[in-house]
């Protein structure tokens, strides 16, 4: 579930980064994560099993969506290994798989596509941020999201340190019943997505915990 994202690209200048952009956008722009998964057999979080993983998201320009508007392409390349020991013993334990997202920043509303084909956008920011600021984005009838802007506070990752990030707090509910997920993202002005928490159960009581970071960026700041 690496960044379900959340950045935003292509344009054939660059757009210089403001100290409110937190959806920098230009063509050329990448970002590279690392992704944890740990899971849980209980609260206490006696850890089990881990996952390890990483991907890189490129801007690659404006293009045209089948319902005829154009939006910032990313292409987003993940590989994924199911543990630790693995991926550091081999390449062939993991997964690469490409896709690519749309996303753009109409106004005040920062919004994505999973692909091209989706008839409505998702709603990842309401701008300007500020604390309790609240919206939320529907999945059609399947689950629905509920996000909160909370406050601005330091953030450490492996790309560097960030005094100034939003913290967005989420809750997604299921209309099947499942479990609900909780997530935390963090923002860095001129940057974008620089941290993301994630934790849920699933039905047999195990708990998960999945957290992406970003290890570099290049967004011409």
């Amino acid at each position: 579930m690496v960044v379900i994202l959340l950045l935003g690209c292509g344009g054939q200048k660059p757009v210089p980064p403001k100290a409110e952009n937190y959806f920098p956008m230009a063509a050329g722009y990448e970002w590279k994560y690392s992704s944890t998964e740990i899971n849980y057999v209980d609260s206490a979080r006696a850890e089990t099993t881990a996952g390890v993983g990483n991907s890189e998201l490129r801007c690659i320009g404006r293009k045209p969506m089948p319902n005829g508007r154009e939006a910032w392409a990313l292409h987003q390349y993940t590989k994924l290994s199911r543990s630790p020991v693995q991926a550091r013993a081999s390449r062939d334990t993991a997964m690469w798989w490409t896709d690519t997202i749309f996303a753009d920043q109409p106004d005040s509303l920062v919004l994505y596509w999973r692909t091209r084909d989706d008839k409505y956008p998702r709603t990842e920011l309401v701008l300007p941020l500020r604390p309790g600021r609240s919206w939320n984005v529907l999945g059609g009838k399947l689950w629905s999201t509920q996000a909160t802007a909370v406050r601005q506070e330091p953030v450490k990752v492996p790309a560097g340190n960030y005094a100034q990030a939003w913290r967005i707090e989420d809750s997604t509910t299921f209309a099947s019943g499942n479990p609900p997920v909780r997530a935390v993202r963090w923002y860095a002005a001129g940057v974008g997505l620089v941290r993301m928490e994630m934790e849920s159960r699933r039905a047999d009581g195990t708990r998960w915990w999945q957290i992406d970071e970003l290890v570099s960026a290049k967004t011409g700041k």
